[in-house]
């Protein structure tokens, strides 16, 4: 059973007069889904939804309940300022929130220490010698190759939405920001950052990541205690501390640029517009996801990190033995760019440039000057 299940499996039994069906459905097909059955009809009383583009697109086409002035409405007191910022401020629009999110969606620095025994790279207490600085980052990784000859000592996922997060991660730390004009359906983007910010990533991935390396063998190569460094979502905290026991240690994403940044994404609640809901199922609705903020340490049992702020205070979640290694992510979490009724990490005409830029088929000033062109004619239809 999944982390997600025995959330909804609690609530359901110690809420008798509610049930909540919660189905799963294929990443690869939800969004298409979840929007046809939204304009039948016959969509979820509720969902949970990458929170950004996707939910304001939405939202312009009027199918999206305003949560919090239903919630105010109703007499459901959802403490929304103690949510992650940048979370919130993707849920916003027009001074309403639209989207009430679950988690906040991170990359983390995984390590086994046993293969680091020797390195240097260690202090004392096991804890990963992490000096801030794209020069520090790559010294440690040569360090890694020559002290265990391991000549490629990283893992790095290579799918290609994390792929576009580590980019424009890589983008925001060198000090760039802007990225799309969302009034003129244009890119505005620093295009010389933008092509610094792959260049310096793809060099991470030619230098010290094993050629063609896809998922599943990067987590399975760390799982087995075959590279030093993992770079991959929080969600693969779990799996992979289970597989190395004492080896495992886990860190903060580098800061490879000037300023320390991580760009985010979240899982949020939404509320279809239905013809046929209720007060009473609505108010229902509204009380879980306060439910849901107020234990959202619960699901960073999954590797998450809670999106509501207080949650994170709790013993249970100081009681956690991984999250309070990456916790101070949050505080410099930036909110994924945003591009009307489309998530920028997952379109293809982002995705496909960005991944022949980090694999060498094409260069970093050519994909990045994909990306732009592809935005330019994509945004003014969108």
């Amino acid at each position: 059973m999944t982390v997600a299940s025995k959330i909804f499996e609690e609530y359901n039994s110690t809420h008798p007069n509610v049930h909540i069906d919660f189905q799963q459905q294929d990443f690869t097909q939800f969004a298409t889904k979840l929007k046809t059955g939204m304009m039948s009809g016959e969509g979820p009383d509720f969902a949970i939804s990458y929170i950004g583009g996707f939910v304001t697109g939405l939202q312009a086409d009027g199918m999206l309940v305003p949560i919090s002035s239903e919630a105010e409405r109703l007499g459901v007191d959802i403490d929304f300022g103690g949510y992650t910022p940048a979370a919130m401020q993707a849920a916003e629009v027009d001074g309403e929130y639209y989207a009430v999110p679950c988690d906040n969606l991170i990359r983390v620095l995984m390590y086994n220490k046993r293969l680091l025994a020797d390195t240097g790279l260690l202090n004392e207490d096991g804890s990963l010698k992490l000096e801030p600085g794209y020069d520090n980052f790559m010294s440690m990784l040569q360090t890694a190759a020559d002290k265990t000859g391991i000549a490629d000592p990283l893992a790095l996922t290579m799918r290609p939405p994390q792929l576009v997060l580590g980019w424009l991660t890589m983008y925001e730390q060198l000090g760039g920001h802007d990225f799309v004009d969302l009034e003129t359906r244009t890119v505005n983007f620093d295009e010389a950052l933008a092509v610094e910010a792959l260049t310096k990533y793809q060099k991470i991935y030619a230098d010290y990541v094993l050629e063609n390396l896809t998922p599943p063998a990067d987590l399975d190569m760390f799982k087995a205690g075959q590279v030093p460094f993992y770079i991959d979502g929080s969600w693969n905290v779990s799996a992979a501390a289970d597989a190395l026991g004492d080896d495992f240690g886990v860190t903060t994403f580098p800061q490879l640029g000037v300023k320390n940044a991580l760009v985010t994404t979240n899982h949020a609640f939404i509320i279809p517009q239905k013809n046929d809901m209720s007060d009473a199922k609505t108010k229902a609705i509204l009380e879980f996801i306060k439910w849901w903020g107020d234990n959202n340490y619960k699901w960073a049992e999954a590797g998450h990190l809670p999106a509501y702020v207080p949650s994170t205070q709790t013993e249970e979640f100081a009681n956690m033995p991984w999250p309070k290694y990456y916790e101070s992510t949050l505080d410099v979490a930036v909110p994924i760019y945003t591009i009307p009724n489309a998530n920028l990490h997952q379109i293809a005409e982002v995705t496909d440039p960005i991944q022949k830029g980090m694999l060498g088929t094409i260069t970093p000033e050519e994909a990045v000057a994909q990306v732009r062109d592809n935005l330019n004619q994509l945004l003014p239809n969108l």
